[in-house]
C-alpha cells in the first residue's frame, strides 16, 4: 500500500493533463496507436474522460475498448509518471457523469451545454488492466497493478 500512498500524494498535486492512446483502425496502415493530451478526471481511485461523441478518439474506443494513458508526475526537477492500461467503457448515467465532473472540478457544462445529459458528450470510464508507476526521482517503474486491484474503488454513490 506504500506506492499507493505515494502515488496519491503525487496525484493530489497534479492537474491531469495526460498523454491518451487509443487503437485505430485503418484502411492504409493497419492497426494504428492514436497518441493525443487529454484532461482525465481522476476520482475515488477511478478514471474517466470526456469527449464528443463526433471526436475520433471517441469512435476508437467503441471499435477497440483498450487504451492506454500516461499521467507526468513531477517533484521538483524530479520526473516520474503513472501509466495505466485499460479498457474503455461509456458510462450512460447522466447523473454519474455530473457527479464525477464536479468531484474532479471538471467544468463538463462549459463544453456540453447540458452536462451529463448532452447528447453529444461521451464520457468514459477506464478500468485499469495494468498498472505502473514510477516516483518521481526513481529510475525504474515499479508494477502496482495487483495493488492498486485490491484498492478496488468502491462505487460512485449515485451508480
Amino acid at each position: 500500500m506504500d506506492s499507493l500512498l505515494r502515488l496519491k500524494d503525487q496525484l493530489t498535486k497534479f492537474k491531469y493533463i495526460t498523454y491518451f492512446s487509443t487503437l485505430n483502425h485503418t484502411e492504409e496502415f493497419g492497426i494504428v496507436p492514436e497518441l493525443r493530451p487529454l484532461s482525465l478526471m481522476i476520482w475515488n481511485w477511478r478514471f474517466f474522460i470526456a469527449t464528443s461523441v463526433e471526436a475520433r478518439k471517441a469512435k476508437e474506443m467503441l471499435r477497440e475498448s483498450m487504451v492506454s494513458f500516461l499521467v507526468p508526475l513531477q517533484r521538483g526537477e524530479l520526473n516520474g509518471y503513472l501509466r495505466v492500461v485499460g479498457r474503455a467503457s461509456r458510462v450512460v448515467d447522466p447523473r454519474v457523469c455530473d457527479e464525477v465532473g464536479t468531484a474532479t472540478g471538471y467544468p463538463l457544462t462549459k463544453y456540453w451545454s447540458e452536462g451529463g445529459q448532452d447528447p453529444t458528450l461521451f464520457f468514459a470510464e477506464i478500468k485499469p488492466v495494468r498498472v505502473e508507476f514510477m516516483e518521481p526521482g526513481e529510475h525504474e517503474a515499479r508494477e502496482i497493478t495487483a495493488e492498486f486491484l485490491e484498492r478496488e474503488p468502491k462505487m460512485v454513490t449515485s451508480l
